[in-house]
């Protein structure tokens, strides 16, 4: 099942790289499509991005700092703690988040013909279950 479902990802993975650099964002690392789908639901600090996305804060914070130099996101004050800053989409991270959601929405589409709508509803939540 690992195995199944690190070739899904591949495939995803793949998908969303190929469509990137079509639209001239092949710049994108390969994790950055991860960080710029969370940062369209909203700006977040880089602890609670790493929270969400389950990796060290480290690590996501040289992910993060290769999206500010490609022009990706950017870094903006934290409105109630100045001390903070906050991780933000520019005008080219939404275009580049906007790519990989298209890209995401298209493999989705194309698992869900495969496995019928039924099955997709059931392995949705189970995934969903899944802690």
């Amino acid at each position: 099942m690992v195995a199944l479902l690190r070739k899904t990802l591949s495939l995803y993975g793949r998908e969303i790289r190929k469509q990137l650099a079509e639209q001239g964002m092949g710049d994108v690392p390969r994790s950055g499509s991860w960080i710029l789908g969370v940062l369209a639901e909203g700006e977040l600090g880089p602890k609670e991005l790493a929270r969400r996305l389950g990796g060290s804060k480290q690590g996501l914070s040289r992910l993060s700092q290769t999206l500010v130099d490609r022009g990706y996101v950017s870094r903006v004050p934290d409105p109630s703690d100045r001390r903070r800053v906050l991780l933000h989409l520019t005008p080219r991270g939404r275009e580049a988040a906007a790519v990989v959601g298209l890209a995401v929405q298209g493999q989705d589409l194309r698992l869900r013909r495969l496995l019928g709508e039924s099955s997709w509803d059931r392995l949705r939540r189970a995934l969903a279950r899944m802690e």
